[in-house]
């Protein structure tokens, strides 16, 4: 397992005692770099379990970043009050396209028995007071639904639904309609969406109109390990052009990535580390090809 390691800022932040800063994801947007940070108000033990409130709640935070990734801008958003166990959109993960803003999320419906994970795509309209929740129908049924990422094609919104084998499909009234499969390997049947995909050409790189992800796998040992794994597609055809070697950022058993911004030759990667921490890191698109394919 690689560890990938650069220029790092941490940018963990607590509200009050209860609420602490968990995974950020970030989004270049009209050239502006925009990032939303999640806050939660449960811990994880050295054992790997987690330490719950009555509500486990989520709140998120609009925040504008200038070039240097200093904050200029930040704003709550307001979640309303439900009498249920989980209350507010968890992992978030932010498309840009065009002049719109896009979120993935997780919303958690509980009653009496069951915990039932929906996924929700909508605008992410940082203008208004709080985000609007969407149920998207589970195509199989599921009780659970979620790590759907998105990303452009021709200008639609695209949602990559399962990684073995792949399969892609858009979103029509609140249901995944799948349009396409691709074979991958086995290994792809470990892997979970982390990231938004982002289109990548670089001349001087040999990449040309590549659609990168950032996927994880979970690996139960004496606790639960994250490992990472950068996954690259063809623009146009969506075939697998190549898949990286596992990484961590810093060796923790937990780490998410949500966030991922071309730049500048440069990779902006958003990231959390036992949900009590937030990270941005910097690397170079050259470090990352010779480090970890």
């Amino acid at each position: 397992i690689f560890l990938i390691k650069d220029s790092i800022i941490n940018i963990s932040n607590k509200i009050d005692n209860d609420f602490v800063s968990s995974t950020p994801s970030i989004v270049l947007h009209n050239n502006k770099l925009i990032l939303n940070l999640r806050y939660v108000n449960y811990k994880i033990n050295e054992n790997g379990e987690y330490i719950n409130k009555k509500q486990i709640t989520t709140f998120n935070e609009y925040c504008l970043l200038d070039d240097n990734l200093n904050f200029k801008e930040r704003k709550m958003f307001n979640e309303p009050e439900v009498n249920t166990k989980y209350k507010g959109i968890e992992d978030i993960r932010l498309l840009s396209n065009n002049n719109h803003l896009y979120y993935s999320g997780v919303i958690q419906n509980t009653d009496h028995r069951d915990v039932v994970i929906t996924a929700s795509i909508n605008k992410y309209d940082f203008n208004k007071n709080n985000l609007i929740q969407v149920n998207l129908q589970s195509p199989n049924n599921n009780k659970i639904e979620k790590n759907w990422v998105l990303f452009l094609y021709d200008d639609n919104l695209m949602v990559v639904y399962k990684w073995y084998p792949l399969t892609f499909g858009l979103i029509q009234d609140n249901q995944f309609i799948k349009s396409k499969t691709i074979k991958t390997p086995y290994l792809f049947n470990k892997l979970r969406g982390s990231t938004n995909g982002i289109i990548i050409n670089d001349k001087s790189l040999n990449i040309k109109n590549e659609l990168w992800f950032i996927c994880h796998l979970v690996n139960y040992e004496d606790r639960r390990y994250y490992y990472h794994c950068i996954v690259r597609l063809n623009k146009y055809t969506l075939q697998l052009i190549d898949y990286s070697r596992l990484f961590t950022f810093v060796g923790c058993p937990i780490e998410y990535c949500l966030g991922m911004v071309y730049k500048e030759k440069k990779l902006i990667l958003s990231y959390s580390v036992m949900d009590n921490s937030s990270f941005i890191m910097t690397i170079t698109l050259k470090k990352i090809l010779d480090s970890l394919f």
